[in-house]
């Protein structure tokens, strides 16, 4: 109504869907340049890992195994978004084709399911939720009130789940599994049990530390009482 007042022309639903594809499309081409720019940062962690495993550094490996793990579950997780908007792409096309035989919008269950995911995506949540309110107003999706769906973008995973997938990439390393890696092999096991030993080591030190400063209070309070 404001529009026509202003003689502001209003977009048609047509009008609308194309340029959500646009949109997609070059959120699509965004992502790509992320993976790559990820996916070479991987490579330079790579090249380090291989130089600390041919000095046979297991903690030096295993630090930099947990930035390897985190680049591929960065890449994955990028891969699956775009296959997401792939999917709100093909909706939209047919959305069109729908728009031209009856002249309008209907709602999409599927798009709003896609939408859903891809606003929990950090690197596109901004422009997808911006999107997804063009879209509720449009009359193509409902308002996201309740989020009942399952995140299927969530790469959270247990400690031990994590710690699992570590070590598959140390092993990795120090095997001479990785790409143009080539190391002496040693005991990846007893080499790994001796960072791990270490570390549990300096907690159980940590907690000898604290007690002996409980007792130290203890003291002082008696001491006082008396």
């Amino acid at each position: 109504m404001l529009n026509a007042l202003l003689g502001v022309k209003s977009k048609t639903s047509e009008e609308k869907a194309k340029e959500w594809k646009l949109k997609l499309q070059a959120e699509s081409r965004s992502m790509d340049r992320q993976i790559r720019k990820i996916q070479q940062q991987e490579q330079k962690v790579v090249k380090e890992a291989k130089t600390a495993a041919k000095r046979n550094d297991v903690a030096a490996v295993r630090v930099l195994a947990r930035e390897i793990l985190q680049s591929r579950k960065a890449v994955s997780r990028l891969h699956t978004a775009k296959a997401q908007m792939n999917s709100v792409n093909m909706q939209l096309q047919q959305q069109m084709a729908q728009i031209k035989l009856c002249g309008s919008i209907a709602k999409s269950t599927q798009v709003m399911h896609h939408m859903n995911a891809l606003v929990k995506v950090t690197e596109v949540s901004t422009i997808m939720r911006e999107l997804s309110a063009e879209m509720i107003k449009s009359g193509l999706i409902e308002e996201m009130v309740n989020d009942t769906l399952d995140d299927v973008l969530d790469d959270e995973i247990s400690e031990g789940d994590a710690e699992e997938e570590v070590n598959k990439v140390v092993e990795a390393v120090l095997q001479g599994k990785l790409e143009g890696t080539s190391v002496s092999r040693v005991n990846i096991r007893t080499a790994q049990s001796q960072v791990v030993a270490g570390e549990h080591e300096h907690d159980a030190q940590e907690e000898d530390e604290d007690d002996e400063e409980d007792s130290a209070m203890k003291s002082r309070l008696a001491a006082l009482k008396q």
